[in-house]
């Protein structure tokens, strides 16, 4: 055989060989990168089970897969518990200095900050401050967690225009087209988009922090806003809320008695077992004159299908006795059931010995650290071995859905404003935190790309972990 066509046969060969052996590397990468998703959906399968075996009653588990496979948002918002997981596993990679520092520049945070969970609080008679406003997962810890979380938040949601809004089980159309409202932004946003959202929410949260930080009053909120602007828009929105509405939506329109049959899918009867323990208790709550203004007691319900990470603890609504024997001015109270925060024993160590009384009274601790002030009458008391944390519900007040966004710069002032009022929470609950962080808003511009960066890194992350949720079997 000539030489050059034997060179041309060995050529052939060898790049036969060649194509071979990547094909081979090839299906080895993807080998590997499928056992890892393999891995990564067993590791959340698992923590989510471990997180929600005290859910006894299988109903609401399932009431509660169903509600975390709606959409991506949902999933994050019913598994804080993973997103500690993650950060004491390593996944969310937190640089090594910073957790040196973790004691150093800790306050008491919300523990569960995502967009969802800040809004107008009532103060009392319908006085409005924008705040944080749930205090369920809050403990003394890193301030940087509650950033992370945010930011996560805000890139998981960036394509929810696109997502598909399906009915749940057992859930009524009406409400169905509600969540199809609410659950999605008006418009999408690109990466670019996200990431100068998320960069400007921690501009402004870091200068608050080193400048001037202050309660987001009315007053405040109207001068900063502007008459046009989407904040004092909600503001009024919400400062001008149908009371009869209120009322009707809460209890079926009474100010003394719940219309049960009127509240189905909302409401029920006390179970036999919780009232026994939880009435008794509440006497006794009642007659140590804690919280100030409980009065006679009217009537109670169960709240059912409330949250999504607290979607399974006890909720009782109680009615109670107003300032005059007239029913108009009757009040509305929310018992709930508080459990430990699930940072504990996954991204913080579990104390040796418990450092409150009940978790009723280290939310409530919280809230009295970080809000400006907290509405009456509010308190807690222990029943059959639940804390319970109670708290006012009145007509005035919110928090914000995605659809109340009709464009992106109505996104961006609200999310200017979230900074602020986080910035002062964290300040306020700890009087030396500005001087504590002194190293972060030495290095701003590190600090706010490194944690835009976890948190874009993270919210991809859970995009992932939802979708091999939803295309397996509930735990």
């Amino acid at each position: 055989m000539p030489s050059h066509l034997l060179t041309m046969k060995v050529s052939k060969y060898r790049l036969i060989a060649v194509l071979l052996l990547a094909a081979l590397l090839s299906d080895g990468t993807r080998l590997r990168a499928a056992g890892k998703d393999s891995d990564r959906a067993a590791e959340v399968r698992s923590e989510i089970a471990s997180a929600n075996d005290w859910i006894k009653d299988q109903d609401q588990l399932q009431t509660k897969w169903a509600a975390m496979g709606r959409t991506p948002f949902t999933f994050y918002r019913a598994t804080d518990h993973l997103f500690y997981h993650d950060l004491g596993s390593g996944l969310i990679a937190v640089p090594q200095n910073w957790k040196k520092a973790d004691q150093k520049v800790s306050t008491w945070i919300s523990g569960d900050f995502h967009l969802q969970n800040v809004g107008f609080v009532d103060t009392g008679n319908g006085n409005l401050v924008f705040e944080p406003n749930d205090f369920d997962e809050s403990l003394q810890a890193p301030f940087h967690w509650d950033l992370i979380r945010c930011v996560a938040s805000l890139f998981i949601i960036a394509d929810s225009a696109d997502w598909k809004i399906d009915a749940l089980p057992g859930e009524s159309e009406k409400d169905t087209k509600k969540a199809a409202a609410d659950e999605r932004l008006a418009f999408k946003l690109s990466q670019k988009d996200a990431e100068d959202l998320a960069m400007d929410f921690l501009k402004n949260y870091f200068a608050a922090v080193q400048g001037k930080h202050e309660p987001l009053d009315e007053a405040k909120v109207r001068e900063m806003s502007g008459k046009d602007g989407w904040m004092t828009q909600t503001l009024d929105k919400q400062k001008g809320a149908d009371v009869a509405k209120f009322w009707k939506k809460q209890t079926g329109g009474s100010q003394s008695a719940f219309d049960f049959p009127s509240l189905t899918t909302r409401l029920r009867e006390v179970p036999k077992p919780v009232a026994k323990d939880f009435d008794p208790a509440w006497d006794l709550y009642q007659a140590a004159g804690v919280p100030p203004g409980c009065l006679e007691k009217k009537a109670e319900a169960e709240r059912l299908g409330s949250g999504l990470g607290s979607l399974g603890v006890v909720k009782i609504y109680v009615l109670i006795e107003g300032p005059t024997k007239a029913d108009t001015d009757n009040l509305l109270l929310e018992c709930k059931e508080t459990r430990a925060p699930s940072m504990l024993g996954r991204a913080l160590p579990a104390p040796a010995a418990p450092a409150y009384k009940n978790e009723a009274e280290r939310v409530s601790t919280a809230m009295h650290k970080m809000l400006t002030k907290v509405g009456e009458p509010e308190g807690g008391f222990t029943a059959g071995g639940r804390p319970y944390h109670v708290t006012p519900i009145t007509p005035w007040g919110d928090g914000v859905a995605l659809g109340d966004f009709p464009k992106r710069g109505d996104l961006a002032e609200f999310l200017k404003f979230t900074a602020l009022a986080l910035a002062d929470a964290h300040c306020r609950a700890e009087p030396g935190f500005a001087a504590s962080v002194q190293d972060f808003l030495a290095k701003q511009h590190e600090v706010k790309n490194t944690l835009v960066k976890l948190g874009e890194d993270y919210g991809q992350q859970v995009v992932k972990d939802f979708d091999a949720f939803t295309k397996s079997p509930h735990p």
